[in-house]
């Protein structure tokens, strides 16, 4: 059997400005799909060439590795059209529109679900017979749609991250800090309002905070910080400013930054990534816990598949809890260096990119060979668990989750 070929397609208008051609060093700052495609389909390329002849196909122009294809599309309807490839891969898509033209075009796609799965989504992922494939990036998060159909087509594969070279970090300063989008769902408001306390246990500590609102969109209107919308700078500022409206001189904001938050990360004692929201699996603590910080956040969603409690960070189910564990790191730094050598470890073992890659290249090979139901689906691998009360606690808690998106998005 020949090359097979394989194209990746995701957009890159809203990152035209980055710089991804090479994306072994990290993510440059933009959202964490439009790079792990990128990685992922330069890695293949690189390391499966004599197996798969690999595209990427994209709507803008944009700094890519100098080793991909590149080819361009107006839309996903186009990309779908233009370019017949054996397999496609696309971010998952939630307009019933797209589902209807994958079906219409005989085309074999795989869905990669970087976001929480909706229940009318999963449904449409089950019923389009053209869709061979769901990748989800955490077990959680597959696990959210247990008994449904679309666990059928679903496998779990990680998204890696590249090996951060970093020297042992300084524990001298105690520095706390955040990562990750600055919007209500990431929870940054939650630690805003725990800081106070944090520095009446710690009073030299420093609270980092590398983010902002608009790494989606970076035509939106931002407040005085120039971190995040000003609705959302007004409800945490009121936490982080003393009596004259003036902010904290532990406090710093950093904006979105690359490559470049490593000098940060090196001084780094304790990191936070949404100690409050959904995350499917959060990027931003596999970095942290590859530089060897251990971190903080809650013990919900892809926050407890990545971070282990009390072996490489911590996790709270109380609120009350959770300044008290930034506190006891910054604190206690034989814990805290234990906790960041373990974390480093797991990263290096469970998400390491030679790893990530060999799945997906298994995926692939199962997908050219027209088998719909992977082996590894996650419906036979948890099978023999199911309960039809569990079962119909799926269906009922996806109704309402769906109806609350709905009602919220037409808000809008």
């Amino acid at each position: 059997m020949g090359k097979r070929s394989v194209a990746f397609f995701v957009s890159t208008k809203n990152v035209s400005h980055a710089d991804l051609s090479n994306p072994l060093e990290g993510n440059p700052g933009i959202g964490a799909t439009q790079y792990l495609f990128v990685l992922i389909a330069s890695e293949l390329k690189k390391r499966f060439k004599h197996k798969y002849d690999i595209l990427f196909i994209t709507d803008s122009p944009c700094l890519l590795p100098t080793n991909l294809e590149v080819l361009y599309a107006s839309d996903i309807y186009d990309a779908i059209d233009r370019y017949q490839t054996d397999l496609l891969i696309i971010r998952t898509p939630e307009s019933p529109a797209v589902y209807e033209y994958i079906n219409k075009s005989g085309r074999r796609i795989i869905t990669w679900s970087h976001n929480r799965i909706w229940y009318r989504t999963a449904s449409m992922i089950a019923d389009c017979n053209n869709i061979v494939r769901n990748v989800c990036v955490g077990y959680k998060q597959a696990l959210e749609m247990f008994g449904h159909e679309v666990m059928k087509k679903t496998v779990v594969i990680h998204n890696p991250v590249p090996q951060i070279h970093l020297v042992e970090r300084d524990l001298e300063q105690p520095i706390v800090t955040y990562m990750g989008h600055l919007d209500k769902p990431r929870g940054f408001h939650f630690l805003a309002s725990q800081w106070k306390q944090i520095l009446n246990s710690v009073p030299n500590a420093q609270l980092h905070v590398i983010g902002a609102a608009n790494l989606y969109d970076r035509s939106l209107e931002l407040g005085r910080l120039g971190v995040a919308s000003k609705s959302y700078e007004k409800r945490f500022l009121r936490y982080i400013v003393d009596d004259k409206d003036v902010l904290l001189p532990s406090v710093f904001f950093h904006g979105i930054m690359g490559q470049e938050k490593i000098s940060i990360l090196r001084n780094t004692m304790v990191g936070v990534v949404n100690p409050v929201g959904y995350e499917a699996l959060p990027t931003s603590i596999l970095e942290m816990a590859a530089c060897g910080i251990p971190v903080v956040s809650i013990n919900k969603y892809g926050q407890s598949e990545v971070v282990l409690h009390n072996s490489t960070g911590l996790l709270f189910n109380r609120k009350r809890d959770f300044a008290e564990y930034i506190i006891t790191l910054l604190k206690n730094k034989e814990l805290n260096r234990e906790l960041g050598d373990n974390a480093e470890k797991f990263v290096s073992q469970n998400f390491n990119l030679d790893k990530i890659l060999a799945m997906w290249s298994k995926e692939l090979d199962s997908c050219i060979m027209a088998s719909v139901s992977s082996e590894d689906s996650l419906m036979l691998v948890y099978g023999n668990k199911k309960s039809y009360m569990r079962k119909g606690m799926f269906w009922f808690k996806s109704y309402v989750r769906d109806l609350k998106h709905f009602v919220k998005a037409s808000r809008k």
